[in-house]
């Protein structure tokens, strides 16, 4: 199968559609699939050892229909997977491409017909959505992209869920610069937490991994935390996370901060919702043995797994 994927990309949209792209693209070449993939990484050099060793024909992004579907059409692409909610309707144009399109959604963010859709929020296979004649809907929470190196950790972690909260980190993205992370690091200083220091890129999960607690957003990090079994507070750090935040905490595999919003305009709720997060130990072990029971790590191979079936 030869793949086509685009991600959005560049300094205002983040990393999340280029991080969870690339876990399926790792999923595709494992499995022998040639992978092309358009997105701009001049903001995330940081993945670029990544892509090598992946071994992706990286190309400049492709920033609307048209484009996207010339890009299939040159490469002789069976499958277009799009992760953008820039662009919008799709389907028709990459199908006049000779491609099947395959599109990641968040609940209403991103949301297009397409033959393949997948949206891997927990509790997503269940939620209603408007028949657009997509045709197969790969939903819910067995469909969270997650990488080989997160598997790899998971496989070789052997730490208990202790009593004692002595490191933690803190991951809300944005260069660990804005003002509720620097409000968030100062509170869990306070309570006796010392922070580990992150590598920028794909090595911090490394350090994560043997965190005592964690704060996070609710966005795609959030599940690799899960796979890992961390203990896990999320805030939720934008509107596209709302369904993230509300599925997870209500199924009490992490514990719910609120929004940043909320709590930025409310420091002392903030502190009383991290003291009672780090003082409760046994919330804390049975989130993260919830959590590792849910999030498997397979799902990027059960992506690639339908969308080659789909074009056989």
């Amino acid at each position: 199968m030869r793949l086509v994927i685009a991600a959005a990309s560049g300094s205002t949209v983040g990393a999340g559609h280029v991080m969870r792209s690339l876990a399926v693209a790792e999923a595709a070449t494992a499995a022998g699939h040639p992978v092309v993939f358009a997105a701009d990484l001049g903001d995330l050099r940081w993945v670029e050892p990544w892509v090598a060793d992946i071994g992706l024909e990286l190309v400049a992004p492709a920033p609307d229909v048209a484009s996207l579907a010339n890009l299939a059409h040159s490469r002789g692409a069976e499958a277009v997977l799009l992760d953008s909610y820039e662009i919008g309707e799709a389907r028709a144009a990459i199908h006049g491409a000779g491609s099947l399109l395959a599109s990641f959604e968040d609940d209403g963010f991103g949301r297009r017909a397409a033959d393949f859709v997948i949206d891997y929020r927990l509790g997503a296979q269940t939620a209603w959505r408007p028949d657009d004649g997509s045709a197969t809907l790969l939903r819910g929470v067995t469909f969270a992209p997650i990488r080989a190196q997160v598997r790899a950790l998971a496989r070789d972690l052997h730490r208990p869920v202790t009593g004692q909260v002595t490191r933690g980190a803190v991951v809300l993205g944005g260069g660990g610069d804005s003002p509720l992370e620097q409000r968030l690091r100062t509170v869990l200083t306070a309570m006796g937490v010392d922070l580990l220091t992150l590598e920028r890129g794909l090595g911090a999960i490394t350090a994560l991994a043997e965190a005592d607690a964690v704060v996070s957003a609710a966005g795609v990090s959030v599940y690799e935390l899960c796979h890992l079994g961390v203990p896990t507070a999320i805030v939720r750090a934008a509107d596209n996370q709302r369904g993230n935040y509300e599925a997870l905490v209500q199924a009490e595999v992490v514990h719910g901060l609120g929004t940043s919003r909320e709590v930025s305009a409310r420091p002392w709720l903030l502190e009383e919702r991290v003291q009672r997060w780090l003082a409760d130990w046994t919330a804390r072990q049975s989130h993260s043995h919830r959590a590792q029971a849910l999030v498997d790590g397979r799902g990027a191979h059960r992506i690639v797994a339908a969308l080659t079936a789909g074009v056989e």
